[in-house]
């Protein structure tokens, strides 16, 4: 049981599975085994969130119904927010002149994505606690969607620094060191000069080729940062879509709402009730 959570653990300590072929870099961890865990992840964090309505709804049959409902949600909030964006970073890439490959580029998201649910589905004890804890009502039910929204956020800003960390960290990796000229023997045309000289050819050559490699990376961070902004957009609407995830103890169970207004709105209305004492 504990090998099938290894690739995650992996990830979650830094490890990509980089192999290094033919002077070029290539992420190898086992992709469709990290995004089985993320599901399975994402179904803990979304059961933790629809638990305030299990637990406090006046039906209890639709509380049970919104559980269910959070729980199956969950990941398709995560992966259709990829492929909603995913493109967007193709073209960020291309724009850029990155020769970063899109095949690592998907593999870095998809491992920035499992390091997010990560969080959030280890933060999920936490909220089950704060909706088992917190009085029935649409005092609590704001109170725990900001909660949601915060750990989100936070969840967020983590694997953000996630990813340019694993970005800095190909960057910044360590280059070969010459040969010395001055190392040299002083007889021309001896087999040992021979051998230096072509020792050496090598060494500048692979170290040319690594900072070409390298210098990749630079536009890349540029094209996250600004991909991980459009992600955070288009997720946060996402869940807007989707909703309802906690549930609203004064309406009728659903699967979906009705489309009107926005995240964004929908948020600060709640915030300023909250101030208000309405």
């Amino acid at each position: 049981m504990l090998a099938w959570w290894k690739p995650l653990d992996k990830l979650l300590r830094g490890d990509l599975g980089v192999e290094v072929k033919q002077s070029s870099q290539e992420i190898a961890f086992p992709v469709g085994h990290v995004i089985v865990l993320t599901i399975v992840l994402a179904f803990i964090f979304g059961a933790s969130i629809g638990s305030f309505t299990a637990v406090s709804a006046k039906d209890t049959s639709q509380g049970w119904q919104q559980l269910l409902a959070s729980t199956v949600k969950a990941p398709l909030l995560f992966y259709l927010t990829l492929l909603v964006t995913f493109p967007s970073l193709y073209v960020f890439n291309a724009l850029m002149g990155s020769n970063l490959d899109i095949r690592a580029a998907f593999r870095l998201l998809v491992a920035a994505i499992a390091v997010i649910v990560a969080i959030l589905a280890s933060l999920g004890p936490i909220i089950a606690f704060f909706a088992f804890s917190t009085p029935s009502g649409l005092g609590g039910y704001r109170f725990i969607l900001i909660l949601v929204v915060f750990t989100t956020a936070l969840s967020g800003c983590l694997g953000l620094q996630y990813l340019l960390r694993m970005l800095n960290r190909h960057a910044n990796a360590e280059q070969p060191t010459s040969v010395p000229i001055d190392n040299r023997p002083s007889q021309e045309g001896s087999p040992e000069i021979v051998m230096a000289e072509s020792t050496e050819n090598r060494t500048i050559h692979s170290a040319i080729s690594w900072r070409s490699n390298s210098s990749v990376w630079s536009p890349a961070q540029a094209i996250f940062r600004v991909w991980v902004l459009v992600f955070a957009i288009v997720g946060a609407q996402m869940s807007w879509v989707l909703r309802p995830f906690i549930g609203s103890p004064d309406r009728e169970f659903t699967w979906f709402r009705e489309r009107t207004g926005n995240f964004f709105q929908a948020v600060a209305q709640v915030i300023l009730d909250v101030f208000a004492g309405s």
